[in-house]
């Protein structure tokens, strides 16, 4: 619906603050620059928070994935926050120096009453919780902000720094995205003479719609075993399939290459027309090239390493709610 004028002015935030550019750190990758000067005590961004329960955020065999270094918590709780405000998340670590603070927002929007809850009631609550990021002192134009993270969390990143080693086979690592420019698509046959890393497989766009005709059903009452071809029809992001890729033809005169496919059963989280069930085998026939791709084997990026880094940002005891300490050490 459309505000009015006298709403936005009592109620609206700006998230224009705030720009994304590499950061001056060496290696850190990309930070948040300020686009106009903000004198202290501005609020450089609002930064909307939805509590989620720390177990939530740990996934076997992986262990605590990426999101948990973006999470605002207490050691002492359960709860974690997971801002979702624009370009917040790129707001990097100073211990020394920072120009940013985090605390409560004043917002109508914000449920003060959040705060008095247990650390149960709160996780069973839904949106309301809106924290700000505020300037310690004046914020020159173009300046990076840093926020202090936490003692705890530098020291964890001094340790990691201390023992990192690259775990086997990182020399030989390629992604997905490099193997398709450097090795092509192929089929399982050439795959035998020129493997691809064990981290990718191919992969193809099928989509089962109303005009999809599946031809020369079979059953193999032995296997409870359905077989299926079918003729590719159209194309939909929503359904990427791990496939195995039998054969390749070139269409003459135009050079155009297809491909003949058997998808493969797969953990998804695909659209319900994606799904296939366990006794279905769908063979595929004159997939375009552009239907088919390599992606990365679940949990073989970079992010899902035994050795990668993860600790989520400390917030300061006059900060953190101390209703929502349990004082546990076993949430995981």
């Amino acid at each position: 619906s459309i505000r009015s004028q006298e709403w936005l002015d009592e109620n609206g935030m700006c998230i224009d603050n705030i720009y994304v550019n590499i950061s001056t750190i060496p290696q850190a990758g990309r930070g948040a620059f300020v686009k106009r000067f903000l004198p202290k005590g501005s609020v450089v961004s609002p930064a909307p928070v939805l509590q989620v329960h720390r177990g939530l955020l740990f996934h076997q065999p992986v262990g605590f994935q990426l999101m948990f270094n973006y999470a605002f918590g207490h050691p002492d709780s359960p709860v974690f926050l997971l801002p979702y405000s624009s370009t917040v998340n790129f707001i990097n670590h100073d211990s020394k120096h920072p120009n940013v603070k985090l605390q409560w927002s004043s917002s109508s929007l914000h449920q003060k009453e959040f705060l008095q809850m247990s650390s149960k009631e709160v996780l069973e609550e839904k949106f309301g919780l809106v924290m700000e990021f505020v300037s310690l002192r004046d914020i020159q134009p173009n300046e990076e902000i840093f926020l202090d993270y936490g003692a705890q969390w530098e020291s964890a990143w001094q340790n990691h720094v201390a023992k990192w080693s690259p775990v086997p086979g990182a020399e030989s690592y390629i992604t997905a995205s490099d193997a398709v420019k450097s090795m092509g698509i192929l089929t399982m046959e050439e795959q035998k003479l020129r493997a691809y890393p064990d981290n990718v497989h191919t992969a193809c766009f099928f989509y089962d719609t109303e005009s999809t005709v599946y031809e020369n059903i079979t059953e193999t009452s032995l296997k409870q075993e359905l077989s299926f071809t079918v003729e590719w029809n159209t194309m939909n992001d929503d359904c990427l399939r791990l496939c195995n890729i039998l054969e390749s033809h070139v269409t003459n005169g135009t050079e155009e290459v297809f491909y003949d496919a058997l998808l493969l059963e797969q953990e998804t989280n695909l659209h319900a027309d994606c799904i296939m069930s366990k006794e279905e085998k769908i063979y595929v026939h004159k997939i375009p090239r552009k239907a088919v791709t390599l992606v990365d084997i679940k949990f073989s990026r970079d992010q899902h390493l035994s050795n990668a880094f993860r600790h989520y940002i400390r917030l300061p005891d006059d900060v953190f709610p101390k209703s929502w300490r349990d004082n546990r050490t076993d949430w995981i």
